[in-house]
């Protein structure tokens, strides 16, 4: 009693420590020590959703504030500056929705709550509704779109919505990383796999960055973004019972 009265928010890591002629008790302490691992777990993720949120949401908000009170200021009267101020706060906020949307899921992955719902899906079709979505982005910036999805693929056993934000996620990565190139999905059967492939012409990546990029908030977030994205990816595939890679040069 004494031993759990020192436990609380501050100290999740204290544990009950028996001597051994305390056979009659040890059992106790020994679940009292395993439901405050599980404990100390849960609340360890928690305060990292509470900090990362804090983290990511500042730059946006800030965003925001600015431009608001550049209304405020100048842009009532202003049509040029009202018309920027409510573009930029509009692309903030779906930033913003984004951002709550993958602190959420990575929140789920963590805690163990994250589930598929899987039913047979077309990888071919897939792939051309995820180059249509991405098609107006990539002409705008000079980039090419190919889909190599051969007829006769075997439907996958997958949930077709976290395939779809896997795809769409590489995807804009690989048109933001791209000028003048080109984008090229593919598929192929692989045993009783299928291999999905994204591959750009863009500049590649850092060697140091490659054996981190599937990490939750690796050293990538220099670069851009918010260090979750990949990481999701990554959990979603091996949620499938599926890997995923990276090549570069």
């Amino acid at each position: 009693t004494g031993e759990l009265e020192k436990i609380d928010a501050k100290h999740l890591d204290s544990r009950i420590d028996l001597p051994a002629t305390q056979k009659e008790l040890r059992s106790l302490a020994q679940a009292i020590n395993e439901m405050m691992d599980r404990v100390n777990q849960a609340y360890g993720a928690q305060m990292r959703f509470v900090s990362d949120a804090s983290h990511e949401l500042r730059t946006p908000i800030a965003v925001i504030q600015g431009y608001a009170a550049l209304l405020d200021r100048w842009g009532k009267e202003d049509p040029e500056a009202l018309q920027e101020s409510i573009d930029a706060i509009r692309g903030e906020a779906a930033s913003m929705e984004r951002l709550v949307e993958q602190l959420l899921d990575a929140a789920a992955i963590e805690n163990g709550s994250f589930s598929l719902s899987r039913r047979p899906t077309d990888i071919g079709e897939l792939l051309e509704t995820v180059a249509r979505v991405h098609f107006p982005v990539m002409d705008s910036h000079g980039n090419t779109v190919t889909v190599d999805a051969p007829p006769g693929l075997p439907p996958l056993y997958a949930d077709r919505e976290r395939l779809l934000q896997v795809l769409l996620n590489l995807v804009s990565n690989a048109v933001k990383h791209t000028e003048g190139g080109s984008v090229a999905l593919s598929a192929r059967a692989e045993g009783n796999l299928v291999a999905v492939t994204v591959k750009d012409t863009g500049a590649g990546i850092a060697p140091g960055l490659l054996p981190q990029l599937f990490e939750r908030y690796p050293q990538n977030r220099a670069a851009g973004g918010n260090g979750l994205g990949l990481y999701i990816c990554g959990q979603i595939v091996k949620a499938h019972g599926g890997r995923i890679e990276v090549e570069s040069r």
